[in-house]
């Protein structure tokens, strides 16, 4: 009876850290076209770190950049952290932060100018680092370079989380994946932009 006790709080305590590693989460950054979080922005979610994240339909146009649900904890001196890059794929010129935007003593000191740091309406790409610097998780690049997309967004008039994608067989797109089933409100054609410069119907 005693070994079945110990067998099964062993198996418990796997399945428990089997969760906590493969934990869900889901965050935004938002990048601003002006300083101080001004102006058009531009949210972007996601749920995976250690990804090449490019910015092809925001590409070059952020001032300031905020951040939020991102993972906390890192193999960074505890913490995790939040890399822009001036190139493609992550590649060029980077400036990082720490994911809990704690620096210099200051709670929420997140890039308000990225003048200051040398990277002003020059970045391309991003990607979270969690565990380490490398790229194990590919790259994404949903608005592709000359090319359009097809994005859904959770909220009226284009707002909220969104979701698109380039590599949908027969244009067919399932939401239940990625969290929004049942949950779409609008949706607009990305094709050299991520704003609605021709109105909404």
């Amino acid at each position: 009876m005693q070994r079945l006790r110990t067998v099964t709080a062993a198996i418990a305590s796997i399945v428990v850290l089997f969760f906590d590693l493969v934990s869900a989460w889901y965050g935004e950054v938002t990048f601003y076209h002006d300083i101080y979080f001004d102006n058009v922005k531009y949210p972007w979610g996601i749920n995976i770190s250690q990804k090449r994240y490019n910015l092809s339909c925001f590409n070059d146009k952020a001032s300031s950049i905020k951040w939020e649900g991102l993972p906390k904890t890192g193999s960074f001196d505890g913490k995790s952290r939040i890399a822009f890059f001036t190139g493609r794929d992550c590649t060029g010129t980077s400036r990082d932060w720490p994911t809990d935007a704690y620096t210099n003593n200051v709670k929420n000191n997140y890039p308000e100018d990225l003048s200051l740091d040398g990277i002003n309406d020059d970045i391309t790409s991003f990607m979270v680092w969690e565990t380490s610097k490398n790229i194990v998780n590919g790259i994404m690049t949903p608005c592709p370079w000359g090319d359009g997309v097809i994005v859904f967004y959770d909220e009226e008039y284009c707002s909220g989380k969104q979701y698109g994608s380039i590599r949908t067989p027969n244009g067919e797109m399932k939401f239940a994946d990625v969290g929004l089933d049942n949950m779409i409100s609008s949706f607009m054609v990305w094709e050299y932009g991520v704003f609605a410069t021709n109105g909404i119907v």
